[in-house]
């Protein structure tokens, strides 16, 4: 006989209360919190980016605008300079202490695969743009020294034999391609090279030419020299030009390891023209070379305004220029030289060194003395800057958002 199970008894009030419990636990869960912005909120975000930006921007912009006046005018910031311990005539001392930086040679290179130079001739070149510089009507200041000051040569003089030669002192430096050792070695001993006598190589790395500047027959006698040569001017600038670019192709480890060498080396031989006209230029007042007018003025600056081509700069505290029409001359030259499309890109001492120079000599001399290239930096530079410009402000902005 099928008995069938026995009720469920009713709920007592410990089940009820337990379930009760539950039923109000499931009632009392918080919802879900949503994490989306307001549109309140997102409009206070945005605000303060727009805050943000308005400050930080501007400020940029004006540390930009202030570094590219320092490279285009670095002579409007010579105020916040500390003036240097050395006068004028210490540093100019100093200049004469040329001599090339020994380093170890490079281990096991033989040189006996030279290739002489001498049997190549550059191609002719079309008259460099660059004009010659004219002197100016006014008479220079007088001079006066021990020494007798000589004019220029009326009739060939008796030159030395051997000639003062670039790099003539033994030199044995650690080059990081043997390419670029064999290129120095083969240059001077090329004629195409040593008959050209550079001035812009000769001025910078010859001790026999430098040590002349004391005698100055003897340094009237060089310019002489380096200004008449057999080959002609037009040859030279030719040479020099294809030297400059073997010297790029041969050396280019060197130039990128920053190789003092190579670098001024190649510094020179793009200045040639310019340091040839610069060297060349006579006082007709006076019928003297201009270089030799410079050495005569004991403590002149003025000799420092043939190194500008090079890189130094003129120093923020000079003193005892002398406002010469050869000065003014030397510096019209220059600033020809940077306004020539053609020659500008080759110059890239001077433009690192015209403007500043030209802004310390015109506080003395008048501001019309000298005039100021504007485009002295070169458009690389000026592109690299706007696209600095812009790296930053796209930088702070991502930053900001």
């Amino acid at each position: 006989m099928f008995t069938p199970p026995p009720s469920p008894r009713p709920t007592g009030p410990k089940q009820a209360e337990s379930s009760g419990t539950c039923t109000s636990s499931a009632t009392l869960a918080p919802p879900p919190v949503s994490f989306a912005m307001s549109s309140h909120d997102r409009k206070r975000r945005a605000g303060r980016q727009f805050r943000w930006a308005v400050l930080i921007v501007p400020l940029v912009l004006i540390i930009i605008t202030l570094s590219s006046r320092y490279v285009t005018h670095p002579a409007a910031f010579d105020i916040f300079s500390s003036p240097s311990s050395e006068d004028w005539s210490q540093l100019l001392e100093n200049g004469k202490g040329w001599h090339l930086h020994k380093r170890h040679p490079f281990p096991g290179f033989e040189d006996d695969n030279n290739v002489p130079l001498s049997s190549i001739v550059a191609p002719p070149l079309p008259t460099s743009a660059v004009p010659s510089g004219s002197a100016a009507p006014d008479p220079s200041p007088a001079l006066t020294t021990a020494q007798a000051i000589p004019t220029v040569p009326s009739a060939p003089p008796t030159l030395p034999t051997p000639f003062p030669q670039a790099y003539d002192q033994h030199f044995t430096l650690n080059f990081t391609s043997p390419s670029c050792l064999t290129f120095f070695k083969n240059m001077t001993n090329s004629p195409a090279f040593r008959k050209c006598r550079p001035f812009s190589l000769l001025s910078q790395s010859s001790s026999a030419f430098i040590d002349a500047q004391s005698n100055y027959t003897l340094m009237n006698t060089l310019l002489w020299g380096t200004c008449n040569i057999d080959l002609g001017v037009n040859q030279c600038r030719a040479n020099m030009g294809w030297l400059a670019e073997s010297l790029q192709q041969e050396c280019e480890m060197d130039l990128n390891d920053r190789n003092d060498l190579a670098l001024d080396a190649l510094t020179a031989m793009n200045a040639y023209q310019l340091m040839y006209d610069a060297a060349c230029m006579s006082n007709p007042s006076t019928n003297t070379y201009c270089y030799i007018e410079a050495l005569v003025k004991t403590g002149s600056p003025d000799l420092y305004l043939y190194q500008l081509p090079f890189g130094p700069s003129l120093p923020s505290n000079v003193t005892g220029l002398t406002c010469s029409p050869c000065s003014k001359s030397v510096l019209n030259l220059y600033s020809s030289a940077l306004n020539n499309e053609t020659t500008a890109d080759n110059m890239k001492g001077l433009q690192q060194t015209y403007d500043r120079a030209v802004g310390k000599v015109n506080q003395v001399c008048g501001n019309d003395f000298a005039v100021i290239v504007d485009g002295a930096v070169s458009t690389a530079s000026l592109s690299y800057g706007l696209l600095s410009v812009s790296a930053v402000v796209l930088a702070i902005w991502t930053l900001i958002i």
